[in-house]
Protein backbone atom coordinates (compact mmCIF):
# COMPACT_ATOMS: atom_id res chain seq x y z
CA UNK A 1 0.00 0.00 0.00
CA UNK A 2 3.47 2.30 0.53
CA UNK A 3 3.59 4.99 -2.30
CA UNK A 4 2.20 7.91 -4.62
CA UNK A 5 -1.01 7.74 -5.56
CA UNK A 6 -1.53 5.69 -9.23
CA UNK A 7 -4.31 5.55 -11.46
CA UNK A 8 -6.81 7.57 -9.06
CA UNK A 9 -6.86 4.84 -7.04
CA UNK A 10 -7.55 6.37 -3.90
CA UNK A 11 -6.12 5.73 -0.26
CA UNK A 12 -6.38 7.64 2.78
CA UNK A 13 -2.56 8.34 2.73
CA UNK A 14 -1.09 5.80 0.97
CA UNK A 15 -1.96 4.82 -2.30
CA UNK A 16 -1.88 1.21 -4.23
CA UNK A 17 1.04 0.42 -6.53
CA UNK A 18 0.68 -2.47 -8.95
CA UNK A 19 2.06 -5.03 -7.70
CA UNK A 20 4.87 -7.71 -9.85
CA UNK A 21 3.59 -10.78 -11.27
CA UNK A 22 2.01 -13.65 -8.69
CA UNK A 23 2.54 -16.39 -11.10
CA UNK A 24 -0.90 -18.14 -10.31
CA UNK A 25 -2.53 -20.60 -12.15
CA UNK A 26 -5.99 -19.37 -12.71
CA UNK A 27 -8.61 -21.79 -12.04
CA UNK A 28 -11.80 -19.80 -12.76
CA UNK A 29 -11.77 -16.10 -14.18
CA UNK A 30 -15.14 -16.02 -14.40
CA UNK A 31 -18.37 -18.17 -13.82
CA UNK A 32 -20.51 -15.41 -13.28
CA UNK A 33 -23.59 -14.28 -13.30
CA UNK A 34 -24.92 -10.65 -13.26
CA UNK A 35 -27.36 -9.38 -10.69
CA UNK A 36 -29.72 -6.85 -11.16
CA UNK A 37 -29.67 -3.72 -9.38
CA UNK A 38 -30.73 -0.48 -9.70
CA UNK A 39 -27.96 1.76 -11.14
CA UNK A 40 -24.89 3.15 -10.24
CA UNK A 41 -21.77 5.24 -11.77
CA UNK A 42 -20.15 2.43 -12.72
CA UNK A 43 -19.10 0.87 -16.31
CA UNK A 44 -20.04 -2.52 -17.21
CA UNK A 45 -17.70 -5.26 -16.64
CA UNK A 46 -15.23 -6.34 -19.11
CA UNK A 47 -16.26 -10.19 -19.92
CA UNK A 48 -13.55 -12.46 -18.62
CA UNK A 49 -12.12 -15.40 -20.15
CA UNK A 50 -13.63 -18.41 -19.55
CA UNK A 51 -12.08 -21.51 -18.16
CA UNK A 52 -13.54 -24.92 -17.94
CA UNK A 53 -15.46 -26.76 -16.40
CA UNK A 54 -17.17 -23.20 -15.15
CA UNK A 55 -18.71 -23.06 -11.84
CA UNK A 56 -22.18 -22.90 -11.59
CA UNK A 57 -23.15 -18.97 -10.99
CA UNK A 58 -25.82 -18.20 -8.68
CA UNK A 59 -27.53 -15.21 -7.82
CA UNK A 60 -29.00 -14.31 -4.21
CA UNK A 61 -29.22 -11.38 -2.78
CA UNK A 62 -26.33 -10.01 -1.12
CA UNK A 63 -26.56 -8.31 2.68
CA UNK A 64 -24.85 -5.11 4.10
CA UNK A 65 -24.74 -3.51 6.87
CA UNK A 66 -24.71 0.24 8.20
CA UNK A 67 -21.64 1.91 7.74
CA UNK A 68 -18.46 1.09 10.20
CA UNK A 69 -18.53 2.71 13.20
CA UNK A 70 -14.57 3.77 15.44
CA UNK A 71 -13.79 2.29 18.42
CA UNK A 72 -11.50 1.44 20.90
CA UNK A 73 -9.49 -1.75 22.12
CA UNK A 74 -12.98 -1.96 24.45
CA UNK A 75 -15.29 -4.80 23.04
CA UNK A 76 -17.35 -2.98 20.36
CA UNK A 77 -21.15 -3.77 20.08
CA UNK A 78 -21.65 -6.30 16.81
CA UNK A 79 -24.44 -4.89 14.15
CA UNK A 80 -27.63 -6.93 15.16
CA UNK A 81 -28.57 -8.11 11.55
CA UNK A 82 -27.01 -7.48 8.24
CA UNK A 83 -29.72 -5.38 6.05
CA UNK A 84 -30.12 -6.01 2.32
CA UNK A 85 -28.41 -3.16 0.71
CA UNK A 86 -28.98 -2.80 -3.62
CA UNK A 87 -25.64 -3.34 -5.23
CA UNK A 88 -24.30 -1.37 -8.23
CA UNK A 89 -25.54 -2.53 -11.73
CA UNK A 90 -22.92 -5.27 -12.83
CA UNK A 91 -21.87 -6.78 -9.95
CA UNK A 92 -21.57 -10.66 -10.89
CA UNK A 93 -21.19 -13.41 -8.14
CA UNK A 94 -17.99 -15.79 -8.26
CA UNK A 95 -17.96 -19.10 -7.58
CA UNK A 96 -14.59 -21.07 -6.04
CA UNK A 97 -15.82 -23.88 -7.86
CA UNK A 98 -16.28 -26.24 -4.84
CA UNK A 99 -19.92 -26.12 -4.46
CA UNK A 100 -20.27 -23.89 -1.40
CA UNK A 101 -18.25 -20.69 -1.38
CA UNK A 102 -18.78 -17.78 -3.22
CA UNK A 103 -18.36 -13.78 -3.20
CA UNK A 104 -19.99 -10.71 -5.45
CA UNK A 105 -17.77 -8.63 -7.10
CA UNK A 106 -18.04 -5.04 -9.11
CA UNK A 107 -17.56 -4.53 -12.79
CA UNK A 108 -13.93 -5.20 -14.20
CA UNK A 109 -12.59 -7.12 -11.08
CA UNK A 110 -11.69 -10.50 -11.30
CA UNK A 111 -10.75 -14.01 -8.82
CA UNK A 112 -7.52 -15.40 -9.84
CA UNK A 113 -7.97 -18.62 -7.66
CA UNK A 114 -5.48 -21.69 -8.03
CA UNK A 115 -6.67 -25.51 -7.11
CA UNK A 116 -4.76 -27.82 -5.80
CA UNK A 117 -5.51 -31.32 -4.97
CA UNK A 118 -2.48 -33.00 -2.18
CA UNK A 119 -1.75 -36.76 -3.33
CA UNK A 120 -4.59 -36.08 -5.87
CA UNK A 121 -7.02 -36.50 -3.32
CA UNK A 122 -10.29 -34.67 -4.20
CA UNK A 123 -11.04 -34.11 -0.72
CA UNK A 124 -7.94 -32.67 0.25
CA UNK A 125 -8.31 -29.95 -2.10
CA UNK A 126 -6.40 -26.44 -1.65
CA UNK A 127 -7.57 -22.91 -2.55
CA UNK A 128 -5.28 -20.65 -3.01
CA UNK A 129 -5.29 -16.92 -4.76
CA UNK A 130 -5.66 -13.20 -5.22
CA UNK A 131 -9.10 -10.57 -5.70
CA UNK A 132 -7.94 -7.89 -8.24
CA UNK A 133 -9.71 -4.77 -9.45
CA UNK A 134 -10.20 -3.24 -12.80
CA UNK A 135 -6.18 -2.89 -13.26
CA UNK A 136 -5.47 -5.97 -11.76
CA UNK A 137 -3.99 -4.57 -8.55
CA UNK A 138 -4.74 -6.61 -5.25
CA UNK A 139 -7.71 -6.31 -3.26
CA UNK A 140 -8.19 -9.55 -0.87
CA UNK A 141 -6.88 -12.59 -0.93
CA UNK A 142 -8.64 -15.96 -0.62
CA UNK A 143 -7.19 -19.36 0.77
CA UNK A 144 -9.76 -22.49 1.89
CA UNK A 145 -7.35 -25.03 2.82
CA UNK A 146 -8.82 -28.47 3.75
CA UNK A 147 -5.10 -30.75 3.57
CA UNK A 148 -4.39 -29.81 6.90
CA UNK A 149 -2.95 -27.01 8.69
CA UNK A 150 -3.23 -24.10 10.52
CA UNK A 151 -3.74 -20.54 9.81
CA UNK A 152 -2.26 -19.41 13.20
CA UNK A 153 -2.96 -19.56 17.00
CA UNK A 154 -4.23 -16.84 19.46
CA UNK A 155 -2.05 -17.39 22.48
CA UNK A 156 -2.92 -16.46 25.77
CA UNK A 157 -2.12 -15.29 28.08
CA UNK A 158 -0.55 -12.42 25.69
CA UNK A 159 -0.18 -8.42 25.09
CA UNK A 160 -2.74 -7.29 22.72
CA UNK A 161 -1.54 -4.05 21.24
CA UNK A 162 -3.04 -0.55 20.80
CA UNK A 163 -6.24 -1.64 18.78
CA UNK A 164 -9.12 -0.23 16.95
CA UNK A 165 -12.22 -2.22 16.46
CA UNK A 166 -13.97 -0.23 13.72
CA UNK A 167 -16.13 -2.67 12.21
CA UNK A 168 -17.77 -6.05 13.72
CA UNK A 169 -21.28 -6.98 11.27
CA UNK A 170 -22.68 -10.86 11.20
CA UNK A 171 -22.58 -12.39 8.29
CA UNK A 172 -25.89 -14.55 9.59
CA UNK A 173 -27.29 -17.57 7.22
CA UNK A 174 -24.70 -17.09 4.52
CA UNK A 175 -22.06 -18.67 6.48
CA UNK A 176 -22.24 -22.22 8.39
CA UNK A 177 -20.12 -20.58 10.85
CA UNK A 178 -22.71 -19.23 13.21
CA UNK A 179 -19.96 -16.58 14.90
CA UNK A 180 -19.06 -15.49 11.06
CA UNK A 181 -18.43 -11.38 10.65
CA UNK A 182 -17.34 -9.11 8.44
CA UNK A 183 -14.44 -7.79 11.05
CA UNK A 184 -11.97 -5.01 10.53
CA UNK A 185 -9.34 -3.42 12.86
CA UNK A 186 -6.66 -1.72 13.11
CA UNK A 187 -3.82 -2.26 15.46
CA UNK A 188 -0.33 -1.10 16.46
CA UNK A 189 2.83 -3.20 14.83
CA UNK A 190 6.70 -3.14 14.57
CA UNK A 191 7.50 -4.62 11.23
CA UNK A 192 11.41 -4.74 9.89
CA UNK A 193 11.83 -2.59 12.63
CA UNK A 194 9.16 0.30 11.59
CA UNK A 195 6.32 1.03 13.74
CA UNK A 196 3.05 1.56 12.46
CA UNK A 197 -0.94 0.50 12.22
CA UNK A 198 -1.76 -2.58 10.85
CA UNK A 199 -5.36 -2.49 8.90
CA UNK A 200 -7.14 -5.89 8.71
CA UNK A 201 -10.46 -6.42 7.43
CA UNK A 202 -12.00 -10.10 6.55
CA UNK A 203 -14.48 -12.81 7.77
CA UNK A 204 -13.70 -14.09 10.47
CA UNK A 205 -14.95 -16.06 13.50
CA UNK A 206 -12.67 -14.77 16.15
CA UNK A 207 -13.27 -12.28 18.28
CA UNK A 208 -11.56 -9.19 17.31
CA UNK A 209 -12.74 -7.28 20.22
CA UNK A 210 -10.70 -9.47 22.83
CA UNK A 211 -8.01 -11.45 20.73
CA UNK A 212 -4.55 -11.14 21.64
CA UNK A 213 -3.35 -10.71 18.22
CA UNK A 214 -6.38 -9.28 16.30
CA UNK A 215 -5.19 -9.57 12.86
CA UNK A 216 -6.05 -13.06 12.95
CA UNK A 217 -9.21 -13.38 11.02
CA UNK A 218 -10.05 -16.59 9.79
CA UNK A 219 -12.97 -19.19 9.21
CA UNK A 220 -12.49 -22.86 10.67
CA UNK A 221 -14.75 -25.31 8.93
CA UNK A 222 -13.59 -28.65 10.04
CA UNK A 223 -17.90 -29.64 10.03
CA UNK A 224 -18.70 -27.52 7.03
CA UNK A 225 -19.68 -28.78 4.03
CA UNK A 226 -16.28 -28.05 2.69
CA UNK A 227 -14.36 -29.46 5.62
CA UNK A 228 -11.92 -26.57 5.41
CA UNK A 229 -9.12 -26.81 8.23
CA UNK A 230 -9.51 -22.87 7.50
CA UNK A 231 -10.82 -20.57 5.24
CA UNK A 232 -9.86 -16.88 4.46
CA UNK A 233 -11.56 -14.10 2.65
CA UNK A 234 -9.29 -10.92 3.85
CA UNK A 235 -8.25 -7.65 2.66
CA UNK A 236 -3.94 -7.69 1.20
CA UNK A 237 -1.34 -5.03 0.16
CA UNK A 238 -0.45 -4.33 -3.22
CA UNK A 239 1.83 -6.66 -3.23
CA UNK A 240 -0.82 -9.18 -2.35
CA UNK A 241 1.58 -10.54 0.66
CA UNK A 242 0.08 -9.09 3.73
CA UNK A 243 -2.10 -6.67 5.38
CA UNK A 244 -2.08 -2.72 4.56
CA UNK A 245 -0.16 -0.24 6.92
CA UNK A 246 -1.00 3.33 8.02
CA UNK A 247 1.58 5.78 9.75
CA UNK A 248 -1.00 6.52 12.46
CA UNK A 249 -4.69 5.31 13.87
CA UNK A 250 -5.92 8.96 12.27
CA UNK A 251 -4.57 7.28 8.36
CA UNK A 252 -5.94 3.79 9.42
CA UNK A 253 -9.50 5.24 9.93
CA UNK A 254 -9.30 7.37 7.38
CA UNK A 255 -9.13 4.79 4.78
CA UNK A 256 -12.92 3.69 6.08
CA UNK A 257 -14.20 6.43 4.06
CA UNK A 258 -12.44 5.96 0.61
CA UNK A 259 -14.18 4.45 -2.63
CA UNK A 260 -12.06 1.83 -2.49
CA UNK A 261 -12.36 0.18 0.88
CA UNK A 262 -16.61 0.35 0.00
CA UNK A 263 -16.48 -1.78 -2.57
CA UNK A 264 -13.79 -3.90 -0.50
CA UNK A 265 -16.17 -4.36 2.22
CA UNK A 266 -19.16 -4.77 -0.04
CA UNK A 267 -17.39 -8.13 -1.69
CA UNK A 268 -17.02 -9.20 2.11
CA UNK A 269 -20.36 -8.64 3.19
CA UNK A 270 -21.56 -10.78 0.05
CA UNK A 271 -19.56 -13.82 1.20
CA UNK A 272 -21.27 -17.01 1.14
CA UNK A 273 -19.84 -20.45 2.30
CA UNK A 274 -22.77 -23.01 3.42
Amino acid sequence: MDGAAASGRERSIMTRTRSAALGLLVLALSGCVADAAPPADSAPPTPAASVEPSPTATATPATAAPAPTSGTASPAEPAATASPRPLADGWERFEVGDGHTSWRMPPGWSADIEAEALEGRVEWTDYRGLVRDEVGVPMLQFEAIASGGQYATDFSPCERPDTEVLEVTPLGEQVTDTDAVVASVAFHESRGGRDGVTFAAGVSENDVTTACEPGILALYQGEGPSDYDYLLLQIVDDAGSSYPRFASFDEARGYLATSEYALIREVLLSFESR
